[in-house]
């Protein structure tokens, strides 16, 4: 069923970012399901890196933050350079985050749908906060 925030996720493309194939699969279904434009889902940031190099831009994401061989630090501060707007998928406690996410929207697993795409909504919304604060050339859209 869609959510209320449906127009957010719709027709952009989103890279899943997650180790545990169930939940990357449930993510894609659930996201699709909202409209947007899966990339992805992969396992680790450098499969995610490559993509990002060969693909059209994209609009979101969804990290898992603790990835089976690594952290998605790397990826996240990528993201964060571009100006994509983007989310922590975690189980673990806030603390063992780095203290740079303490402003990235977080979303505690198992979720929903519903529960991502609001992430995204207001993931968004931090990214164009930020990017006022501090003017940035970017060609590729938001959320």
């Amino acid at each position: 069923m869609k959510g209320a925030f449906v127009d957010c996720v719709a027709g952009r493309r989103i890279l899943i970012v997650e180790d545990e194939y169930i939940l990357a699969d449930d993510m894609k279904r659930g996201l699709k399901q909202h409209g947007a434009i899966i990339v992805g889902p992969v396992p680790g940031g450098a499969e995610a890196e490559a993509m990002l190099a060969t693909e059209a831009p994209i609009d979101g994401a969804v990290l898992d933050i603790d990835l089976a061989q690594e952290k998605s630090c790397p990826l996240a501060d990528m993201l964060r350079e571009r100006h994509v707007p983007f989310i922590l998928a975690t189980s673990d406690e806030d603390a063992s985050l780095p203290a740079r996410y303490a402003d990235v929207v977080r979303c505690e697993k198992p979720f929903d749908p519903d529960s991502i795409v609001k992430a995204l909504e207001l993931a968004e919304q931090k990214e164009a906060d930020r990017s006022m604060e501090m003017p940035a050339q970017s060609d590729h859209s938001s959320l």
